[in-house]
């Protein structure tokens, strides 16, 4: 169990790497936020958790990917 009761992680393609977790901004609306920014194809896998039954939980996950630059 995660030492915070409400957050996410994101796997990707590397077995055993989180590629971003989540950090709170409390008082702001996401009070829960993250970045990646990674330039591995792949997918991606968003693991949104919830340990606290008393602390109901709202999410979106929104996502923009870019062109390599050229080289």
């Amino acid at each position: 169990m995660s030492s915070r009761p409400v957050g996410f992680n994101v796997d990707g393609r590397e077995p055993g790497r989180v590629y971003a977790s989540s950090g709170t901004q409390p008082g702001m609306r996401p009070n829960i936020s993250g970045n990646l920014i990674n330039g591995e194809p792949g997918l991606f896998t968003v693991q949104v958790y919830n340990y606290d039954p008393t602390t109901p939980i709202e999410f979106e996950i929104t996502g923009l990917q870019n062109d390599p630059p050229p080289e």
